[in-house]
């Protein structure tokens, strides 16, 4: 995944290496964090990236840890949530990330077919979707993007589409 933050600063998701690495918007390195494992800023399966507006940065580590890690802008492990499984909160592999003007932040949770809303520290505000084709059911949603106005946009693979739903509560 890639993500930008207010100054402009791109953030990368290597989920061969796998490490967060940080570019000037000139593509000069400036830094990276991480490393394989299952301990703070340790990650096995990196997916996603999503950057907040106070340069916080959110990146899914699916699969094996499943769960969603924060980070300040200079790689300071802030906190992480998450857990597999199906209940709130836990996910069967999470991939696609992004965050709301208010702060909240969104989680594809591919495998059981949901979204997953959180606050920015990572709190459970509430899911949806289910497994099919109809409104509000997915078929591996796999990314996920919010525009200025909140309208949120999902791809769902399985149905080969992508899905909005507008002003998710």
């Amino acid at each position: 995944g890639v993500a930008v933050d207010s100054a402009g600063n791109v953030y990368v998701s290597d989920q061969n290496k796998p490490v967060i690495q940080k570019f000037d918007n000139n593509g000069k390195f400036i830094t990276s964090w991480g490393s394989k494992g299952s301990g703070e800023g340790q990650f096995i399966h990196l997916h996603d990236i999503a950057v907040d507006s106070n340069d916080n940065v959110y990146v899914t580590d699916g699969r094996e840890n499943s769960r969603v890690s924060k980070f300040d802008s200079n790689g300071k492990f802030i906190t992480s949530w998450g857990s597999k499984g199906s209940g709130n909160g836990q996910f069967n592999e999470n991939h696609g990330i992004d965050i709301d003007s208010s702060g909240n932040v969104y989680v594809v949770d591919t495998r059981n077919n949901r979204i997953q809303k959180f606050s920015s520290d990572g709190t459970f505000i509430r899911k949806w979707g289910s497994t099919g084709c109809g409104t509000d059911e997915f078929l591996i949603p796999h990314d996920i993007i919010i525009d200025s106005s909140d309208n949120v946009y999902i791809s769902d693979s399985g149905n080969v589409h992508f899905k909005s739903k507008v002003k998710c509560p």
